[in-house]
This record gives C-alpha cells, structure tokens and sequence, in this order.
C-alpha cells in the first residue's frame, strides 16, 4: 500500500512538473536539432528598393513636406475661351491636361511654367484673372474668357516644394531641424542635388522640379518620378506664386503665397470640375461668390466696395474706376472694374462672404485647410 502512495505521489509530483521541464528543455533539443520556435518579434521595416539602392531616407524625407486636405477646397485656372472646348470635351481635356505634368517631366522642349509643363491652379479667382483671354483688361470689350475651378476632395495629397514649406517635424522657430544626412546619402547614388536645412531657408524640394526637372541627371529624374508619383502618390504640387489679400481671411494665413499644379488626375472626376465663360448661367452661387470676391479685391475693405446700402452685384461707379486705374500701379494683382457675369447685375450678393472664403479658399481659414503628417498624427491621438 505504501508502494503505491509513493508511486501515485511522484506521478502527481511529475505532472506538476512536466509544462516547466518541457519549457526549458524544447529550446535546448530544438536549438540541437536546428529547429525554430516561431516567436512574436517586432518586424524591421521593409527598405524601398529601386535600382537595387535602398531610398528609404529619400522617400521620409520627402515624405515629410506632404500636406493633406482637411477639408473641399476649390483651385481656379484662366484661359481663353474655348482652349479647352465645351461642356464634356472640356472637363476631359481638364483631366488630360492634368496628365501631362509626368509625361513632359525632364523634357528640355518647350518648358513652360515655374514647376515644368502643367496645369497650374491659383487658390483664388483673383490673382490670375488676367490669363483669361487678351480682352481681360479692356471693359468695352467682351471679356474672352474661360475660368476652370476645380474642387480637390479632402485627403488629397499635395507636396509642398515652395521655399519656406510646412515641414512635419520642425517647429515655427526652426531650432531643432531634422539631419539631412541619410536622405541626401541617397541621392547622391542617383546624381541628385544635396538638400540643407538652415534657419534662414528651410530645406525645399524646389531643385527637384524646377523647369520639370530638365536640369537634372536622367538617374534623378527616375528617383524622384518614383518617390512623387509612384510611391507617395502626390496629386498635387504646392508652390510660391501670387495670391490675393482678403480682408475676412485670416491675417496670418494671408501671408502665404502659393499656387498649384495637378500632377494626378484621379480627382478631377466630372462632379469636380466646373467650366465657366462670360455667358455662363449655371452654377449661381458660385458665379456670385467669384464675383464678389472680385469686387472685394479692388479694395482691403470689401464692405466699402460691396456697399453698406448695395446689396446687390453692380459695376463700381465711373468715378471709382478713375481712382481705380490711378492706383494700379500701387496694388498687386489690378483687378478690371467690369463684370464677369453681367447677367449677375442686379442679383443679390452672398450673406457672408467671408464664410464662403474659410470654406473654400485655402490658407483663408485659421486651420488653412492643410494637414501635415505630424498634425495627423496628433489627430489621431
């Protein structure tokens, strides 16, 4: 009888034991046999090859300078009337245009534009009115015009090449900027120019697409092609240009002065993409917000223009037109005293203007309608 206590206490004993013996005795005959035990390790991020370099610096830093709608935002571009066609042939060659910016990209022939060939965007009506058409400045005259506006979806992804961009990581004081160091080892292996952050200029991706990019080597037109357009996927490039002071705008934000080129076209879909000349009667409500944002441009204070006692769109006096046309030479843009809808006259002009502008005008709100990776981040917190 004892016997069989023994027995039953040492199998009691054993069974108690055998998880602890196999915990530490698998490892060592798996280790002896060659045998991995699969374990929860923290994955090392996959490097981002092409050409066989690893551009995964190339690619953060870049990475870095892109922004994201926060909200709908509308783009505007002048041309002749009827350069684009009508109607449908109209919207698709918009969306055509909006192809070409890769398509030319490195091309040294026939350059056209700051950033290369491409179909710029203004972030007002106003500050590039004169493109539309050579009877523009002649109010005596039909004004030949075509106005696309386009209205960019939020999450669309814009990067900013301009000389002073939002970058993710560096504060407003530029005190601690980010080390250059890795990204411009990678272009270096691709002839590319070296990238420097300084507090005078904050480092930019302008070099990069400068003249679209005719300057540079064939290796780095490839590289940056890559990054932009098949790895980050931008829709669009932010730039410094001109931009029209409004007073309801945010007086910080005002100082920002930027335009864009489309480099992608998948958000330019028909709903998006609205067609304006001088005889246009659809779209009403938008037609009398660019209206009034011209007639609030001939002046810093839009109330006086749009009048206390004139609620409606009417041409500016003769006299204010003469005053007008002595002083264009003070203010940047001129804006014509002329209408561009003449059948607008007489309508009744928006509520609030400004409120239009906050949601449709970008850097005229405080949250300038722009995210940058680390305000995201902080979103998501």
């Amino acid at each position: 009888m004892l016997r069989r206590l023994c027995f039953y206490a040492i199998e009691v004993h054993f069974a108690k034991l055998q998880p602890m013996l196999l915990f530490l005795i698998v490892p060592i005959i798996s280790s002896l046999l060659g045998i991995l035990i699969p374990q929860k390790v923290q994955a090392a991020p996959t490097p981002i090859l092409y050409d066989g370099i690893d551009i995964t610096d190339a690619v953060l830093f870049f990475k870095k300078h892109v922004l994201i709608l926060n909200h709908p935002t509308l783009f505007f571009h002048w041309n002749s009337h009827g350069e684009l066609g009508d109607g449908e042939v109209a919207q698709e060659n918009v969306r055509k245009m909006a192809e070409y910016y890769w398509r030319s990209y490195g091309d040294v022939r026939g350059i056209t534009g700051t950033l290369g060939n491409g179909f710029y965007f203004s972030i007002d009506p106003v500050a590039t009115w004169e493109y539309g058409g050579s009877t523009a400045d002649v109010p005596e005259l039909p004004w030949n015009y075509q106005l696309v506006q386009i209205k960019l979806p939020i999450g669309t992804q814009i990067l900013d090449v301009s000389n002073f961009p939002q970058i993710a990581d560096v504060q407003s004081s530029k005190e601690e900027l980010p080390d250059t160091t890795a990204a411009n080892n990678v272009f270096l292996q691709f002839s590319c120019p070296l990238v420097v952050y300084s507090n005078e200029n904050t480092a930019n991706l302008t070099p990069f697409f400068v003249n679209g990019g005719a300057r540079l080597p064939d290796s780095c037109q490839r590289l940056i092609k890559k990054i932009t357009r098949n790895i980050l996927n931008i829709d669009a490039l932010l730039y410094d240009y001109r931009s029209t002071r409004f007073s309801f705008c945010d007086s910080e934000s005002t100082d920002y002065k930027k335009s864009i080129v489309i480099v992608n076209p998948k958000n330019l879909s028909y709903e998006n993409v609205t067609i304006f000349n001088e005889d246009s009667i659809h779209s009403t409500e938008d037609r009398l917000s660019i209206q009034s944002l011209f007639l609030a441009a001939v002046s810093e204070n839009s109330d006086a223009l749009l009048g206390e006692g004139r609620g409606f769109i009417s041409l500016i006096t003769q006299s204010e037109a003469e005053s007008d046309a002595r002083e264009r030479t003070s203010r940047e843009p001129y804006v014509p005293a002329r209408l561009l809808w003449r059948n607008l006259e007489g309508q009744s002009k928006i509520k609030n203007l400004g409120n239009w502008a906050h949601q449709n005008i970008l850097y005229c709100a405080p949250s300038s309608g722009l995210l940058s990776a680390k305000d995201q981040l902080k979103g998501a917190k």
